[in-house]
């Protein structure tokens, strides 16, 4: 099984991965992953590329990262770089680029659909500098490109799942207890 765990910065999403490894005795796999020096330059503000050369530095990651993946949790997949890159490509497009790239789908994404007041509290609180991609109005953004591919269902096996969070004390067991009981019913149904 596949499932990818996506949403703006500060969702919990490395959290509920390994929540949800653990219980599907799956491995976690995060991206960025540590290997591009390249982008982790970029998020640090420390170089610049444009978002067409972005988007290709994402996925060769991916690409190189998660060809031969089974039974793994994505921290961040596809979903991301699009939703992060979306001016770009149109969804018609991404899934064509994906396909020639022969990235997997997903069985499922998870998608944390969290309250932007509440991410930019999370993310203040983090004790890093702030990254490129942290600012309310560029999140906003993102958050709608992550709604459009939801509601398209784009690019994954079975299923979307969203859960919406708008409660700072949202407690990640209780996500993941959602989670596990849409999968498991999914599985056995």
């Amino acid at each position: 099984m596949l499932i990818a765990i996506e949403g703006i910065d500060g969702a919990g999403k490395t959290t509920l991965a390994r929540l949800v490894a653990k219980e599907f005795q799956m491995k976690v796999q995060a991206f960025p992953t540590k290997r591009f020096k390249l982008i982790k330059d970029y998020l640090q503000g420390k170089k610049s590329f444009s978002k067409e050369n972005l988007f290709l530095l994402f996925l060769t990651d991916i690409s190189i990262n998660s060809t031969n993946a089974r039974n793994t949790i994505f921290d961040r997949y596809v979903y991301s770089t699009l939703a992060y890159q979306n001016s770009i490509f149109s969804l018609k497009e991404a899934e064509t680029i994906f396909q020639k790239l022969n990235l997997l789908k997903p069985d499922y994404v998870i998608f944390l659909n969290l309250d932007l007041k509440i991410a930019m509290e999370r993310i203040k609180k983090r004790k890093r500098k702030v990254s490129v991609f942290e600012k309310k109005e560029f999140l906003k953004e993102v958050r709608k490109n992550y709604m459009e591919m939801y509601e398209n269902q784009f690019y994954v096996h079975n299923r979307w799942i969203k859960l919406d969070i708008y409660d700072e004390n949202t407690n990640p067991n209780k996500l993941f207890e959602f989670i596990k009981k849409e999968i498991e019913c999914e599985c056995s149904c």
